[in-house]
Order: C-alpha cells, then sequence, then structure tokens
C-alpha cells in the first residue's frame, strides 16, 4: 500500500467526547458542513444493523467505520465520518483502511467536489459512484446575510434585486454592503444584479458565481456588479457529508 501509521491510532468508542470535539473543531471552517445534533450523531454512531468502530489519529483526526456484509465472504468497508488534517494523521487513516486489505472488497466514503484525502492515492484506484448536488434555501435572507463568513479584506456593495414570490420579506431590492468582513443588509437600491430565490441559495453559498448564475439565466446583471458580487461571495465550494 506504500502506507504506514506515523501517529498512534487508538481504538475508542464512536461517541467518545474526544471525537466530537475533533468534529467540532474541522466543521467550522469547512463551508457547508452541518453542525450535528445528537439526532445525526446517533444515525452516524449507532448503526441499525452491526457495529459501528472509530479510532483517533494522533491527536487530531478520528474515524468511523462500519463493516457491510456482502455475498462474498468478504465485506465492504464503509467510512461513516473521517478527519485527517495533517499529512501524517492522513496517511496513518489510509494504512489503518489499508489493513481490512485481507477482508475487505470496497472502501466507500463521502466525500468533498475536491477531496483532498485521494491526492495521497498513487495511482487513479478510485471511482465516483454517486454524486449529490449540495441544495440550499434560503427562507430569510437578512439574518443569513449577517450570520455568514466574508472574505478577510472584502470590502464593497451590491444592488440586489430579488424575486421570490413564496416569502415576502425576502422578495424586493435591497442593498448588500461588505466593510472588514462584516456584512449589512438595507432595503432599496438599484436592482443592478436581478437574482430569482432559487439562484439565491447558489450565489449566497459560493456554489455557483454570480456569472455561472447569468448564463445559467436565473440572474440578470454585467460588468462592475459581477465582478463585485463574485469578490463578496467568494468561497470554497459548499458540501457536506452526512443526509440529514
Amino acid at each position: 500500500t506504500g502506507f504506514r501509521q506515523e501517529v498512534e491510532v487508538i481504538p475508542v468508542e464512536p461517541l467518545d467526547v474526544r471525537v466530537r470535539a475533533l468534529f467540532a473543531a474541522r466543521y467550522r471552517p469547512a463551508h457547508g458542513n452541518l453542525d450535528r445534533s445528537d439526532a445525526i450523531w446517533g444515525r452516524i454512531t449507532q448503526g441499525y444493523v452491526g457495529r459501528r468502530y472509530a479510532w483517533l489519529l494522533g491527536d487530531d483526526g478520528y474515524v468511523i467505520l462500519q463493516h457491510q456484509p456482502t455475498e462474498s465472504p468478504h465485506w465492504d468497508l464503509d467510512v461513516l465520518d473521517l478527519h485527517a488534517p495533517s499529512p501524517a494523521s492522513a496517511r496513518s487513516l489510509l494504512a489503518l483502511l489499508a489493513s481490512h486489505r485481507s477482508m475487505c472488497e470496497k472502501l466507500r466514503w463521502f466525500g468533498a467536489p475536491a477531496d483532498p484525502l485521494i491526492g495521497l492515492f498513487p495511482e487513479p484506484t478510485w471511482t465516483v459512484v454517486q454524486a449529490q448536488r449540495w441544495m440550499l434555501r434560503i427562507v430569510d435572507f437578512a439574518p443569513a446575510i449577517a450570520a455568514r463568513g466574508w472574505p478577510e479584506g472584502a470590502h464593497g456593495e451590491v444592488h440586489l434585486s430579488i424575486e421570490d414570490p413564496l416569502l415576502p420579506h425576502n422578495h424586493g431590492d435591497f442593498v448588500l454592503e461588505v466593510e472588514a468582513g462584516v456584512a449589512t443588509l438595507r432595503p432599496g437600491g438599484q436592482g443592478d444584479l436581478r437574482v430569482s430565490a432559487r439562484a439565491l441559495g447558489p450565489l449566497y453559498s459560493g456554489y455557483f458565481s454570480a456569472t455561472n448564475l447569468v448564463s445559467l439565466g436565473l440572474a440578470e446583471g454585467s460588468g462592475r456588479v459581477l465582478t463585485t458580487a463574485e469578490r463578496l461571495f467568494a468561497a470554497p465550494t459548499p458540501w457536506m457529508r452526512e443526509m440529514y
């Protein structure tokens, strides 16, 4: 396999408090990940069938696994959750997974669109078998703007015209202003960038840029307003590991 354990790998219970603490450190900078409720943690750590296993990977990583029976004498290995942020913990994780190869036929996990873990594979031996789009529906735009993170040093304003026939408080013209990482939203403006409710989620999350949305016919705008919107809403592609 070419990988060896470079950090201490310690078996723990899946709901170990150290696992949850490491997750809390992970999800905050990860764009789009959920702050898990107890119900989601229970679904990840306590399966309806079979037992789930967890390991700590040094001081900064962990993994939660489950064996899935197959029709053959072997089984598949499902990675239900993982966090391996350092080179040593990532290589140790792959060494741990590879140690199952005598009895495991397939390894599955849900990862990011550009999952950094596969960058450690010496050959492209992996295959994407399922791709699900990340979706977001903005139900209250003003508080969402206040709670969103913004690029460090970004500043400027965008005059938005939002078409949301289902939610009147989202519908209308607004001026978005960002300064020193803080955004404010007020009614009014010239409506230079027109977006539908369908486009508002992808714009807000950074899933699609303003230019992408215009090219799809989901927004209208041109010139400087697109440049400013792309700079302000710039973000890593959002993703999440679990369904909800």
